[in-house]
């Protein structure tokens, strides 16, 4: 397999909304960013992958992703099914029999999460990793020329395999906790400080001196 990674970013205004109750605009913009930087770094590192191309409206996450190495691929239009399309189409023409599709705000990836998806593809031909709660998708492994129809969204994991089944394709299922684990939601938070307390998961998400979701929460806290 020659396998490109696909990392679509929304634009930065208004990202993670869901957050908003504990983080600031800007802490939230930070907080992707960071992510974003590390998952480039580590995409960067992995022999698996020949190149790695990041799809976003956002100039400013362009700008990081080529100080990180990647190709940054301009999306004139908003919509996580329309850039990761994209940048499977741009997989394509750069040569790719596989695009590696991953969500930008995965503070645990590892490079054996990444190698437990090669794996499944290499076994079945595509790969699907799932969020936490077993209903979004995560991480997306899929052959450029298969005609995937994607489907994120709530509910995306069923809906993937839908797409998988009406396109021929097996899929094998990665439960990898790296993967898994994204930042959407308050809780989310709590359990990412939690786990910054544990030196192996500091490590692996490069600790940071003051950290937005610290910010947020003395704010959240404060009266």
């Amino acid at each position: 397999m020659k396998i490109i990674a696909v990392v679509p970013v929304k634009r930065l205004t208004g990202v993670k909304q869901r957050l908003a109750s504990r983080l600031s605009p800007e802490e939230r913009a930070g907080l992707v960013l960071r992510c974003l930087g590390r998952e480039l770094d580590l995409l960067a590192g992995n022999p698996a992958i020949q190149q790695t191309l990041v799809v976003t409206p956002d100039a400013a996450v362009g700008a990081l992703a080529e100080m990180h190495g990647a190709v940054a691929l301009l999306q004139v239009d908003d919509g996580l099914n329309q850039a990761a399309q994209l940048g499977v189409a741009a997989a394509r023409e750069r040569g790719a029999t596989h695009a590696l599709i991953l969500h930008a705000d995965l503070p645990f990836v590892a490079a054996g999460d990444l190698a437990a998806l090669v794996a499944a593809a290499g076994r079945a031909g595509m790969a699907i990793a799932p969020d936490r709660q077993g209903a979004g998708t995560n991480g997306l492994l899929i052959p450029v020329d298969a005609g995937f129809d994607m489907a994120y969204g709530a509910g995306s994991y069923a809906r993937h395999l839908e797409s998988a089944r009406r396109s021929g394709l097996r899929v094998e299922t990665v439960r990898a906790a790296g993967i898994a684990f994204d930042l959407d939601t308050p809780a989310d938070l709590l359990e990412y400080r939690r786990r910054m307390r544990s030196s192996d998961d500091r490590m692996a998400a490069h600790r940071l001196e003051r950290c937005p979701w610290e910010v947020g929460e003395e704010r959240g806290n404060a009266g």
